[in-house]
């Protein structure tokens, strides 16, 4: 290693002119860039693998860059001087500035060009940038040796992708292309691989900071290239530029001949070609409408069927991960493959590591374990490419997992060793003593004493150990749980202390038996035997558990009882102690009959415990349902003629008793019917009657005798307003058998009321709407008691 110090010799701040931007970008960045050139010479022996040129350069990174984390304005830049016959070799130059500007979304263009003197071929890969000199104890040194560190991208952003997957370079120009990033500053390093005669020389790697602006272009952007390669002939077309000043837009679509196809003058496009072919797409923005006219151009390739895939094996680091292509094309053949391993070593000579990025079946050493990102691009002899990204995880050992890394075993029996690669590879068990299988996954072993037995487990020269102790014993310890009460039909779960690795219980249900601690429901006392096992070695304990009945309780039976009344409830039981709940209507809640004063309807329960054994008390409830208070009702006073019958209504119980007994058909019934045959101011019924429960109450009513001929009387006004008095019209019929009809009608003859019931009234209602004050008409129609027909009709004022 060598160390040369580069001097200065020149440093020029570059500033942009200023008409650098268009009234067609709104918002342009401001630019300034500073070039530093630093120069020496340096003689080197000759040396057969080359020399790598490092540069330590401190501060020349643009600060808070948007895909790297933690800055890292520190950078190292690197340049390869290839050895033996390549040694005379002149240096190919990259063109193109340090520094590139774009605006947010809008299409972005940028050519390495690097130009070689000696006619090598060139080829252009994304890389990892590398982080400056040697992170050691969080110290910089410049002075450290390769491999160089790669700086740590952000999420969403790596090596291959600096700026986001929509721009990509191609391998041969050097052409990066695609649609910008969000605003901020990027950097990327591009690698040229420089190869003479199809051998990989030297390797260049090169910076650029990218600036990406919140500005707008007035500007017609579209891809290069649109590939129709999958399973899908409809192409989706927008403008890629951002719309400041895009007022009017015009597409066209044309076949190779140059016939067009389709016009459209929307913002969005979609068209379905009918044919596979390569197609011409143009778009005009602006034409006829503002100054800001621009164009665009771009071909499309349909040729759909291509799948790109592979499958790939080996996944130890320093160890080949063989890649096989699968991809598959319906059209054309697959003549074009590109890979990268997402290992950012891959294809630099200073490594060692051979360039097989353009093999079909790939076989790749990777020199560090982890997450691997692995890109492959395929293409067809009809232009069309598609790109497949899979992640791989490269193990720093293969995997292995053990079933168990201890074991019991009684003296004399036979174990079985489980180990497990997920990826397969040989396995080799030692000791082997006592031992067949010994390189499978799965040996046998015997062991005389306690032995520890060690796996090796090798794939492709990939190595990972793991171990296994069997321990033997000559007895099993074994100790059922105490003896124990519970309540009869109740259920308990058996307990057992134990070294044994399998059991056995008696009176068990037969599903449970095996189990180490069953739950098991008993309704006699009954002995349980547990045997405890490890191969032949085996041990018996028993535990007893007694069952004792639950306590005997009854409430007694539901009872009914009137408002205000008590009544003694009748509980039963052989508890050694009860309680009644809700105790707060009850005389006393710690006997077996108290009596109970309940405000309303209420359950009681009766909870007994006993001192048998069995710890969990029982209960009953007993409903004692309260009747509401007797609504006593005989009917109102009325007037009764001589000769015709009268019917009385009482309600309000079950059963009912009259007096006196005067006129009445019976006494016993709630509706006798009453005769007279002289007249009488009033006779005063009582009407005793009882509920359910045999609570009584009376009511009375009074009833006038008249002698009289059959008449009806029909109020000539009233007053509807709620106060209780004359709120109804209603006739009143003294000696009529029937009425067939009591109609009123308002001013216009329209019948507002209709009724047959004797005593029933109108309201002064229609409709649910108090009528306002006026003269009504009323007519009506009964029969006498001697079935003659009665005919009447008048008019009565309605007063509000």
């Amino acid at each position: 290693m060598k160390k040369v110090d580069a001097p200065l010799n020149n440093k020029t701040t570059k500033n942009p002119p200023g008409d650098a931007f268009s009234d067609c970008v709104v918002n342009p960045p401001s630019l300034c860039t500073v070039e530093a050139i630093y120069s020496f010479e340096v003689s080197l022996p000759p040396n057969a693998n080359g020399y790598l040129l490092a540069c330590f350069a401190p501060g020349y990174r643009i600060d808070n860059l948007v895909n790297l984390t933690g800055g890292e304005l520190f950078a190292t830049y690197t340049a390869e001087i290839p050895g033996g016959s390549a040694a005379a070799n002149s240096s190919f130059s990259i063109a193109g500035d340090d520094r590139v500007v774009s605006c947010v979304n809008s299409k972005f263009e940028y050519r390495f060009g690097a130009t070689d003197y000696d006619g090598d071929e060139l080829r252009y890969y994304l890389c990892g940038a590398y982080q400056a000199g040697l992170n050691v104890d969080g110290n910089i040194d410049p002075l450290a040796p390769p491999p160089f560190r790669t700086s740590i991208y952000a999420p969403n952003f790596s090596s291959s992708v600096p700026l986001g997957a929509n721009i990509t370079v191609d391998e041969r120009s050097g052409l990066m292309t695609g649609l910008a990033p969000g605003k901020g500053n990027y950097v990327v390093c591009i690698c040229v691989a420089e190869y003479r005669n199809g051998v990989l020389i030297a390797t260049q790697r090169k910076e650029i900071h990218v600036e990406v602006a919140p500005c707008e272009i007035a500007k017609a952007s579209l891809l290069p290239e649109y590939l129709l390669c999958k399973d899908n002939s409809t192409i989706q077309l927008s403008n890629l530029s951002s719309g400041f000043r895009v007022e009017g837009f015009y597409w066209q679509i044309s076949n190779s001949e140059g016939v067009v196809l389709h016009t459209d003058k929307q913002p969005t496009v979609a068209f379905t070609f009918k044919d596979t072919g390569v197609y011409n797409i143009k778009l005009v923005i602006n034409k006829g409408v503002n100054e800001c006219v621009d164009s665009a151009t771009a071909i499309a390739k349909v040729y759909p069927g291509l799948k790109p895939d592979f499958i790939f094996s080996g996944d130890c680091v320093g160890r080949p991960t063989t890649f096989s292509n699968t991809s598959t094309a319906s059209l054309g053949q697959i003549n074009y493959w590109q890979w990268n391993f997402g290992d950012d070593v891959w294809g630099n000579a200073a490594h060692g590591i051979p360039d097989v990025t353009k093999e079909f079946n790939p076989i790749y050493p990777y020199q560090s374990s982890g997450p691997k990102k692995v890109q492959m691009v395929v293409g067809t002899s009809y232009g069309c490419r598609d790109t497949l990204r899979r992640t791989i995880n490269i193990l720093p050992k293969p995997a292995l997992t053990m079933f168990s890394r201890a074991q019991l075993i009684c003296v004399g029996d036979t174990a079985a060793l489980f180990a497990h690669a997920p990826e397969g590879g040989n396995f080799t068990w030692s000791p082997q003593v006592n031992m067949v299988g010994g390189n499978t996954d799965k040996p046998l072993v015997w062991p005389a004493v306690t032995t520890v037995y060690h796996v090796l487990l090798d794939k492709d020269g990939c190595q990972n150990k793991d171990s296994v102790t069997v321990r033997l014993i000559d007895q099993v310890s074994v100790q059922a749980m105490r003896d124990t009460v519970i309540c009869q039909g109740d259920s308990i779960q058996l307990k057992v202390a134990s070294d044994g690795q399998t059991f056995s219980w008696t009176n068990v249900a037969p599903e449970k038996a095996a189990l180490r601690n069953p739950v098991t429901t008993i309704n006699a006392t009954t002995d349980f035997e547990v045997t405890a096992s490890i191969g032949g070695c085996k041990a018996k304990d028993t535990v007893r558990v007694v069952a004792v009945p639950y306590p005997v309780v009854n409430a007694g039976a539901d009872t009914i009882i009137c408002d205000q009344a008590s009544v003694q409830l009748r509980g039963r039981s052989d508890g050694s102690s009860i309680t009644w709940s809700p105790a707060s209507t009850l005389s006393a809640s710690n006997i077996l009959e108290p009596i109970a004063a309940p405000k309303q309807t209420t359950s009681y329960i009766l909870t007994a415990i006993d001192t048998k054994g069995c710890p969990k008390p029982s209960s009953d409830t007993v409903r004692v349902t309260v009747l509401p208070p007797i609504q006593a009702f005989a009917g109102k006073d009325t007037t009764a003629l001589i000769g015709l019958p009268l019917q009385l209504n009482a309600s309000g119980g079950v059963a009912y008793e009259w007096s006196p007994a005067i006129g009445l058909s019976a006494t016993n019934i709630p509706n006798p019917v009453a005769n007279y045959s002289s007249p009488s101011e009033r006779i005063r019924y009582k009407v005793r009657m009882v509920n359910e429960a045999g609570c009584a109450d009376s009511a009375y009513v009074n009833v006038k005798v008249v002698a009289a001929k059959p008449t009806i009387f029909v109020p000539n006004a009233f007053t509807p307003n709620g106060d209780g008095r004359n709120d109804n019209l209603k006739p009143i019929a003294l000696g009529m058998q029937q009425i067939e009809y009591f109609n009123i009608y308002n001013r216009w003859g329209q019948l507002v009321f209709s009724s047959k019931n004797n005593g029933q009234g109108w309201d002064g209602k229609v409709g649910g709407v108090l009528q306002r004050t006026g003269v009504f008409s009323w007519a009506m129609k009964a029969t006498d008691i001697e079935g003659k027909p009665y005919f009447l009709k008048g008019t009565v004022t309605l007063i509000r």
